[in-house]
């Protein structure tokens, strides 16, 4: 039995007990992972306000400054997890390359991570640690899914 460094508290559904599962994006289908989609924010490059759509005339309402065309309303992005969210899952694909799944309609059981994620499941590793939030066999060459999966 593997450790949880979590304590039952961290990387954990509330509502449901489920730990957040992680596996590597290369165990999965490539072309699924052009459904992830980076967080970009829209902010004034004057004073920074951050916008959740490109503010009206390209005025800042904070600090009136008018954008022109050459300036870039949208952060370098490359450095920043990427999300999905869709069929029912909630996903984030996080600068080092793992899949972290917060919300599924799939569970696996699985062993706990290390300390770098504290009470999440890695679902690579086999042990019987405790259930965490999966990825359907649909997200898998020829639906071949690499874990025992349940129903949520």
């Amino acid at each position: 039995m593997g450790t949880d460094y979590g304590r039952g508290l961290t990387n954990i559904d509330p509502e449901t007990g489920i730990r957040y599962g992680i596996i590597p994006m290369n165990r999965v289908l490539s072309e699924a992972l052009g459904d992830f989609e980076p967080e970009s924010i829209i902010a004034c490059p004057k004073c920074g306000k951050e916008y959740q759509e490109v503010p009206e005339d390209l005025i800042c309402t904070e600090c009136e400054y008018e954008a022109k065309y050459e300036d870039s309303l949208y952060p370098d992005t490359s450095d920043q997890p990427s999300f999905y969210k869709a069929d029912g899952y909630e996903l984030m694909l996080d600068t080092s390359g793992d899949i972290w799944i917060t919300k599924s309609p799939y569970k696996a059981m699985a062993g706990f991570c290390s300390p770098c994620a504290p009470g999440a499941v890695y679902l690579t590793d086999r042990a019987d640690d405790a259930y965490g939030y999966a990825l359907g066999a649909e997200w898998f060459e020829d639906n071949e899914v690499p874990y025992e999966v349940e129903n949520v």
